[in-house]
């Protein structure tokens, strides 16, 4: 049942990723205009993102001529005196006033919230992950569970286009600049850690490269060579780890199907 929990909550975070991409431009590059002078956003707090408030952010610069780009992801650990978002701009601004308003657009946590973060949720599935394929468990079918269950998300996560979001506002001068999709990092954070731990059971080797699998038949196109790569990484971590001919036939014919 938490597994299942766990699913519909990434899930629920996914489609709301995907619908807030939809009403908004993505790209896969960004490029900021020409601006004379720079202000960066400095977090007064140390703590993890849970929200940016990009409405308020667009009227608070509403009559400016600028481009506010985000630093860091939703869900991020800030610390304090960090560098969160940087505001290009031409005209003659009050710096330090604006800089305090802007910052109050950002919602700083002590504890990390999933409502907004589908990598939390994500992470979360790896971890039951992990604590079936530790010794003193030792339930690799769980494992496998949560194998499936990751691929599922990440193949979601696939049809995903562009790694920027661009933000803007018919009522407003400005836009918003945001590196806000890394499917590579996404794939590698969801699997490396069960990779180091179940390199050596055959059956979660295979259900990582079926996983691999499944998500590279949801994913657009470009990603699918970088869904490939991580293939390539599951099988070098693992193949030394067995010798018999069956279980390297296997382990082949499921990278092969990526």
């Amino acid at each position: 049942k938490l597994i299942a929990r766990l699913y519909d909550e990434s899930d629920e975070i996914i489609k709301r990723t995907l619908k807030f991409r939809e009403n908004n431009l993505s790209l896969d590059e960004y490029e900021i205009g020409e601006f004379k002078t720079e202000l960066e956003i400095i977090s007064d707090e140390s703590g993890y993102l849970e929200s940016i408030d990009f409405k308020e952010i667009l009227y608070t610069l509403r009559d400016m001529d600028t481009e506010f780009v985000l630093k860091i992801d939703i869900g991020a650990f800030v610390s304090r005196n960090q560098a969160i978002a940087t505001l290009h701009y031409n005209e003659d601004l009050m710096d330090e006033k604006l800089m305090n308003i802007l910052l109050k657009k950002f919602s700083i946590e002590r504890e990390r919230i999933a409502y907004n973060d589908y990598r939390f949720s994500i992470q979360k599935i790896t971890d039951i992950a992990l604590r079936a394929l530790s010794p003193g468990i030792n339930d690799p079918n769980t494992a496998i569970h949560c194998i499936n269950i990751l691929g599922v998300l990440l193949g979601k996560l696939g049809e995903i286009k562009g790694r920027y979001t661009v933000i803007k506002d018919e009522n407003s001068k400005s836009q918003i600049g945001y590196e806000d999709f890394h499917f590579r990092e996404d794939l590698y954070f969801a699997f490396y850690q069960i990779v180091h731990y179940g390199k050596k059971d055959i059956s979660v080797v295979l259900a990582l490269l079926n996983a691999l699998k499944i998500i590279s038949m949801s994913a657009s196109s470009e990603k699918v060579a970088e869904i490939k790569d991580f293939g390539d990484y599951v099988y070098q971590n693992s193949i030394n780890n067995f010798s018999h001919m069956f279980d390297i036939e296997m382990i082949k014919k499921a990278q092969g199907l990526i």
